[in-house]
């Protein structure tokens, strides 16, 4: 065949050859499948929110799961908390793991059609622990100290609680919050005595979850080694009521309250 031009014309299978490069080149690219997590990590006993975007046509249809290792692998068990929800341009799934995975994966069915990896491979961390600077009691200030993640930050809320994390919060002033990353700190002075008292935490607004066991708030109590006090006599104050006396705990005399001048 001749051109209009006088040259021969291409063969045909140039012709679509270019016409296969131009509708792969006019091709959109094929979504990006991304991952975030809400809180950045997961631990055993405390909900997290996985949120899928990459795609703008989300449906009810589409299935999240959170499984072990790969999307082939066993789903992370939950205890039946996990809801999927969202649909257009992110799709969610919250769950409370019950225990510890080395390698989580979160995996996207469309309608259907396969499973798909989001985003990278993530540890669900084991429960977190926390330690009591001293054995509670009413009216002293103690301190409770969590700890097992790195991420702590100014929006995880620590709070005690009569019983558990159902319950209403033990009588006294709000816990004092400070330290961020891997330890959060919580300074309590109760002013009741409780048989039980449970942590709970809250990791940014999300609900209460229990920490470690629960634990007695008992009552500091005290004895005088006469039946009253007298001026320019000697005079023996016992304080009793916990196991944890030790050397550096200071004991005063005030004069009304412990506010008060001390006592000569």
């Amino acid at each position: 065949p001749v051109s209009s031009e006088g040259g021969p014309m291409p063969p045909a299978w140039l012709w679509a050859w270019a016409l296969l490069l131009l509708l792969w080149c006019t091709q959109p690219a094929a979504a990006v499948l991304s991952l975030a997590l809400s809180p950045s990590e997961a631990v055993a006993g405390i909900q997290f929110t996985a949120t899928l975007s990459g795609y703008s046509d989300f449906s009810a249809g589409d299935a999240v799961t959170v499984r072990q290792s790969t999307c082939a692998g066993s789903p992370v068990d939950d205890g039946g908390t996990a809801v999927v929800s969202g649909t257009g341009n992110t799709r969610q799934v919250t769950l409370t793991p019950t225990t510890s995975v080395a390698s989580a994966v979160v995996c996207l069915n469309r309608n259907g059609a396969g499973e798909e990896q989001a985003g990278s491979a993530f540890p669900i961390y084991p429960a977190l622990a926390y330690a009591l600077s001293s054995e509670p009691a009413k009216d002293v200030q103690f301190d409770v100290t969590l700890s097992g993640i790195s991420n702590f930050n100014i929006f995880d809320e620590i709070g005690l609680y009569r019983d558990d994390c159902s319950g209403t919060g033990i009588s006294g002033p709000p816990c004092l919050l400070s330290m961020t990353g891997s330890s959060r700190k919580a300074s309590c002075t109760p002013t009741q005595s409780y048989p039980t008292a449970a942590v709970c935490l809250s990791r940014s607004s999300g609900p209460l979850a229990q920490i470690g066991s629960t634990f007695t708030i008992g009552t500091v109590t005290y004895s005088l080694n006469q039946a009253q006090a007298v001026k320019n006599i000697f005079l023996q104050v016992v304080l009793s009521g916990v196991t944890d006396f030790a050397s550096g705990d200071d004991v005063q005399l005030r004069v009304g309250t412990c506010a008060g001048s001390l006592a000569m």
